[in-house]
């Protein structure tokens, strides 16, 4: 179907700037006359465009059409001035957010901005710059379901992420490396709604998509008379409801997102260390590698209360030992009572801590200690010394063979893995990010205590439970030191 400004078949576009735009016009359309055959004229419309308004009131722009339409065969001749085009912008939203502002200084609504203006926001926030592939890594059949949602005439989308901005920014890297046919239509429809106050100027427009964020994603059904909708969620933000609600993004495993950041330039073992020291969140992720200023997580407000489930890494809450660990990791305080903080901060768009059945775990390992590294004092590193002698220097009993087989440990006989890891894990951020961190342990940099548990433990440094995961986890860390 033709839209405004574009005709009806077959046409000819002939596209100029030049300040003396009707000397342009007449090139173009003696050009193209002479170029094709009369006799294909006949089936197509010659359109002449240009940024300039037309304005010679002796040689008006409708008789200017008329006669060259009268001293040729073409089947019609158009001709768009800037006027034009600045009312075809005003009517078409989505492109007008894109162009306008570059091509000929036709503000849009405020509160509204094309894809590509999102999508530099956000993938500027990286250095390097955010590529499409990390945000579609692992998630290829969500994107695909999400375009054919957008495609329908209407239809409101609920995505999960870690952060609403990061469902958007998913939706915009969907588009983009969907099928060009399918791109272009998207992406000359589509939105970003930046509150419910600009949307609300949008009712009046159709064939529009919206992608919704801050207060316009309160009331999502308002917008729905304009087109398809995306509702984007933090995963604080996400509904209580266990079924029939809005899908979630998954984060892709660390492997598959270090070689998906590969696309940013970074180098391989660095993107992979990245990944999972940041916990595959792109909310850490962008902390790690700033390209400019970022917030800091707000539960950096309760550091120093939290220090020592950092220090501790993950242990397993149903294991009495690992208990004890993290009770003499905080001066003698309850285990419970550190775990009830860690709980108050489990809601919140960035929680430090991840909770799965029984097992508590840092979420971002790297990240954690860097934001905490400043907080970091002797006495918590005497404390960390201590628990890492108890925990490395008890030896593991192999088990025995003719046992029976018991899938419960009410009572273990050892420190869990979980703990062990997370220990190791911490021992391996003080030999190489202290600095990051900025510890000052006065006398002794970070490394050196790292070395110095390492010599009171020997076997821990050619554990292979340990060392093997680390080097799978941080590459270039563990290979180093």
């Amino acid at each position: 179907m033709p839209g405004l400004n574009v005709p009806q078949g077959k046409s000819y576009w002939e596209i100029g700037t030049n300040a003396d735009y009707k000397t342009k016009a007449e090139g173009d359309f003696d050009k193209r006359t002479k170029e094709v055959p009369r006799a294909e004229q006949a089936d197509i419309t010659l359109v002449l465009v240009s940024p300039w308004t037309w304005d010679d009131p002796k040689n008006k722009l409708e008789d200017w059409r008329s006669e060259r339409k009268r001293s040729s065969t073409w089947k019609d001749v158009w001709y768009i001035d800037g006027s034009a085009l600045e009312t075809w912008l005003e009517q078409r939203p989505a492109v007008a957010a894109l162009h306008a502002r570059r091509t000929f200084a036709v503000k849009p609504q405020e509160g509204v901005r094309g894809t590509d203006e999102f999508w530099l926001d956000f993938a500027g926030q990286f250095d390097p710059m955010l590529k499409e592939e990390v945000l579609l890594c692992e998630r290829e059949d969500a994107a695909q379901q999400l375009i054919q949602g957008l495609l329908q005439p209407s239809n409101i989308v609920s995505l999960v992420a870690d952060s609403p901005d990061e469902v958007v920014a998913f939706a915009i890297a969907a588009i983009r490396k969907a099928p060009e046919n399918i791109r272009l239509f998207l992406e000359a429809r589509t939105l970003v709604v930046d509150s419910a106050a600009a949307g609300r100027q949008l009712l009046a427009s159709d064939n529009l998509v919206l992608l919704l964020r801050d207060d316009a994603t309160r009331s999502p059904a308002q917008f729905s008379t304009v087109g398809p909708i995306l509702m984007p969620l933090g995963r604080a933000q996400r509904p209580g409801r266990p079924t029939n609600g809005p899908a979630t993004l998954a984060r892709p495993t660390g492997y598959a997102l270090g070689k998906a950041m590969i696309s940013m330039r970074l180098e391989e073992t660095r993107a992979l260390s990245l990944a999972r020291g940041s916990g595959r969140s792109l909310t850490v992720l962008a902390r790690l590698i700033p390209a400019g200023s970022f917030v800091n997580p707000a539960w950096m407000n309760r550091g120093h209360e939290i220090l020592p489930a950092i220090l501790a890494g993950a242990w397993d809450t149903s294991n009495a030992l690992d208990r004890a660990i993290v009770e003499e990791l905080t001066g003698g305080a309850p285990c419970s009572q550190i775990e009830g903080r860690m709980r108050a901060l489990s809601g919140d768009a960035d929680p430090p801590f991840d909770l799965v059945g029984p097992i508590w775990k840092v979420r971002a390992p790297m990240d954690a200690f860097v934001r905490v590294g400043r907080l970091i004092g002797a006495q918590d590193v005497a404390l960390l010394r201590e628990a890492m002698l108890k925990v490395f220097g008890q030896l593991q009993t192999e088990p025995d063979p003719d046992a029976v087989v018991n899938f419960s440990s009410p009572n273990p006989t050892g420190y869990s893995e979980w703990l062990r890891d997370g220990l190791a894990t911490t021992l391996l951020l003080f030999a190489v990010w202290s600095m990051q961190a900025e510890i000052n342990l006065g006398n002794e940099t970070g490394q050196e205590f790292a070395n110095r548990v390492l010599n009171e433990l020997p076997g821990l440094r050619t554990d292979p439970r340990v060392w093997t995961s680390l080097k799978c986890a941080y590459p270039v860390d563990a290979d180093t030191h």
